[in-house]
């Protein structure tokens, strides 16, 4: 079989896929023409992933480098869900149809990271084993052991994402120790099937070997992934992508299950609940429609080849025709490269790429891409680009990560474009050739010294002045910082410390520190009184004097680091051991949520406190 006919039965794969989220043919085919316009530039950045990934081997992965297969399946994922928010807005979708695209989410969000989010995900936001039930089924798969306080923290951001996408149509609820839940359906069998239908769609495709075997010892100490000659290099994302469709396929985890004792994961399925805008249920038969159609039509696939074909043509400058920056689907700004003009935009967490548009020839067509870079947190990584436009011409592209406005829990970046002429290297050796006029041959040995020496300025001068800009961009990031710590300092200087009753105090008790969420019974409430300036919390420990903790007070369920105090020394205090926290009102607002976590400086979680400020 020639490689065109393994991509093109890889396109009709894909073409289902993407039909069974839409359920619309003509518009699951145009999903399909552009992730496959896209791949060969994201395929490009997973080979430096795994490039990286071998040069430092003992690194946990954090990012999977995908195959071919998973990357476009990634993609018709990425692609889709600028169609299915415009059927979200016409009210056409079941709630069949959400139910999919909820999976769909949580698969594109958790398999482009690694195994461990995917164990989270859809364990705990779409079957409802508990934390320690998670933990133990991933340190028996994978031999690795994070701390608790890790599955805590990437499934309240996995949450918080999801409930980003599906704000109009999930309700959350505080569940037993305050923990933070979507509204889920009462009865969750009916949902089964389409959930496993789901599950084989949304699993990497790379991962479908991988089954774990029926019966006998599950055999974690020597991975059953196949390494085709020289290509042991993969090994790790092999195996990464593995792990992610045991943790996601119902038989492989419920081996896992089983291993350990706990309940399978049919009987622990959580259907989230989805409502109409007025609070009504959408009301769909999760079993009514058919997901699949037929299979792409010769002129279809025609249609595909030809848009391949003109991606490759396109591998060339930038055409100088008006261009439409979109991310996402979103029209964030329009610029026409024959002229000096400056756009600036910002975008959320989770914006993925910038697509170059234009509208010219009565068409729509892609000219270019700009994939974001991501850091390790998932947050946004400063940077200085250029792209090559036609007619000795650039686009300057900046990117700058802002802090999020207040109430919000994630990230954006402020993304500046600039259009300008360009100094090309062969217009500076013309400039300095032509200081020495026609001359004779004499001078060309010299010349071309001299041009030499000038590519290595110029390589040097480029490489000097990206890190130049990388370096202010850190600079004015740790500036941005500083200036937020003085003001706290000097909130907390300018409060009055003459009257000993401007200073009050609120003991928590041990068993607080398991509350996980907002509104349960007992929770801790600090009040600041009219004209107090400081509350000083108690935090009991149990190790005694000879320990030093650290405490952090963070916003919720954001986890936003607003103060932090290091050393903290305990005090005996009517025969327990305290670790005092000083709490300026200055830094807090009245009727929200805070969360204070206290740990040892040798790193042992001592306890994480929630409770709500009041202001009186």
């Amino acid at each position: 079989m020639s490689a065109a006919e393994v991509s093109e039965r890889l396109w009709e794969r894909a073409f289902q896929l993407s039909y069974f989220i839409l359920m619309d043919r003509s518009v699951a085919r145009e999903c399909v023409a552009r992730a496959i316009e896209k791949l060969a530039a994201q395929r490009s950045r997973e080979k430096r992933r795994a490039y990286w990934r071998g040069r430092k081997k003992e690194l946990t992965i954090r990012r999977i480098s995908r195959p071919t297969e998973d990357t476009l399946q990634w993609l018709i994922c990425l692609e889709s869900e600028v169609c299915e928010k415009e059927q979200e807005l016409q009210g056409q979708p079941t709630e069949a149809d959400m139910v999919v695209r909820y999976v769909k989410h949580l698969a594109q969000l958790s398999t482009g990271s690694s195994s461990f989010h995917v164990n989270i995900g859809f364990n705990r936001l779409l079957r409802n084993y508990t934390t320690p039930e998670v933990q133990q089924i991933y340190e028996l798969a994978t031999g690795r052991f994070p701390a608790s306080e890790e599955y805590r923290k990437a499934k309240g951001k996995l949450l918080n994402q999801l409930a980003a996408r599906f704000e109009r149509f999930l309700r959350i609820r505080t569940a037993q120790y305050g923990e933070l839940q979507f509204e889920t359906h009462a009865q969750h069998e009916p949902w089964s099937g389409l959930v496993e239908e789901c599950l084989e769609f949304f699993a990497p495709w790379s991962g479908r070997a991988s089954c774990l075997p029926d019966g006998g010892e599950l055999p974690f100490s020597a991975p059953a992934v196949s390494v085709p000659a020289g290509r042991a290099h993969n090994l790790p994302d092999r195996l990464e992508t593995s792990r992610c469709h045991w943790f996601m396929h119902s038989t492989c985890y419920g081996r896992l299950a089983e291993q350990l004792g706990f309940d399978p994961p049919r009987e622990r399925l959580s259907v989230p609940r989805f409502l109409h805008r007025d609070g009504g249920g959408l009301g769909s038969d999760p079993g009514s429609a058919e997901r699949r159609t037929a299979p792409l039509s010769q002129e279809e696939t025609q249609v595909l080849r030809e848009r391949m074909a003109a991606v490759v043509a396109a591998h060339q400058p930038i055409a100088l025709v008006p261009l439409k920056i979109i991310a996402h689907g979103t029209v964030c700004a329009s610029l026409d490269p024959t002229r000096d003009e400056r756009r600036t935009f910002e975008i959320p967490e989770g914006t993925r790429l910038l697509e170059f548009r234009t509208d010219t020839a009565g068409s729509e067509r892609m000219l270019g891409t700009h994939w974001l870079d991501y850091g390790e947190n998932d947050a946004f990584v400063p940077g200085e680009y250029t792209l090559a436009l036609q007619g000795r011409r650039q686009l300057a592209l900046s990117v700058m990560p802002t802090s999020a406005g207040q109430g919000q829990g994630s990230t954006r970046a402020r993304v500046t474009i600039e259009s300008r002429a360009a100094s090309t290297l062969g217009e500076r050796l013309r400039s300095i050739s032509s200081l020495f006029g026609e001359g004779s041959a004499l001078w060309r040995p010299a010349l071309v010294s001299v041009a030499l020496v000038a590519v290595g300025v110029l390589a040097s001068g480029t490489y000097l002045g990206f890190r130049i800009s990388q370096d202010r961009l850190i600079i004015r990031r740790m500036a941005a910082e500083v200036t937020r710590q003085k003001a706290a300092i000097a909130a907390l200087e300018q409060a009055p410390t003459h009257t000993a009753q401007l200073v009050g105090r609120y003991a928590f008790r041990s068993e607080a520190s398991n509350l996980r969420g907002t509104g349960s019974p007992g929770e801790p409430v600090v009040s600041f009184t009219s004209g107090q300036s400081m509350v000083i919390l108690e935090l009991p420990v149990a190790n005694g004097e000879h320990a030093l903790y650290r405490a952090t007070l963070s916003s919720f369920a954001q986890e936003q680091e607003r103060l932090s105090e290091t050393a903290l020394r305990p005090v005996n205090s009517g025969n327990r051991w305290i670790v005092e926290f000083a709490l300026p009102a200055a830094l807090v607002e009245g009727d929200t949520h805070y969360l204070l976590t206290l740990t040892q400086m040798s790193g042992t979680d001592s306890g994480r406190y929630l409770f709500e400020v009041r202001k009186k």
